[in-house]
């Protein structure tokens, strides 16, 4: 992983959260990433689970009926906003972890308000977890 934000900024999250892959690769591909890396998913959902890709509804639908719960008890976290929309289109929280070297994070195309904006993970962990965590 070349973000060093993203195993420390996981791991705080994962103290409170369940974390999910959620992703349009298939799921033995996100298996072996995960492994590599050391990435600590508690879930592994693919896009290859309802034979969709993202931002098709199918696959988001799945996920909410994975979980089990209303959608609000759901946080998206992602770099991009057409997967951010299609969440919040489904009621999904959204987070933008902003990637300046990655297409497609552009705050100005998000056709619903986010619920967190954050310049890393460890930003997001510090506002998903309160201030009184940092």
């Amino acid at each position: 992983i070349d973000h060093i934000d993203v195993l420390p900024g996981m791991d705080r999250l994962r103290e409170k959260y369940v974390l999910c892959a959620f992703s349009n690769a298939n799921r033995s591909l996100m298996e072996r990433i995960a492994a590599f890396s050391g990435i600590p998913f508690d879930v592994i959902l693919s896009a290859e689970d309802v034979r969709r890709y993202k931002p098709d509804p199918a696959v988001y639908q799945n996920a909410i009926r994975h979980f089990g719960c209303v959608p609000s008890k759901l946080t998206l976290i992602a770099s991009h906003t057409f997967d951010l929309n299609a969440a919040a289109d489904h009621g999904i929280n959204t987070a933008l972890v902003f990637r300046k070297q990655e297409p497609g994070g552009d705050v100005m195309d998000m056709r619903h308000p986010l619920d967190w904006l954050a310049s890393d993970l460890g930003d997001l962990a510090d506002q998903m977890l309160g201030a009184s965590y940092a």
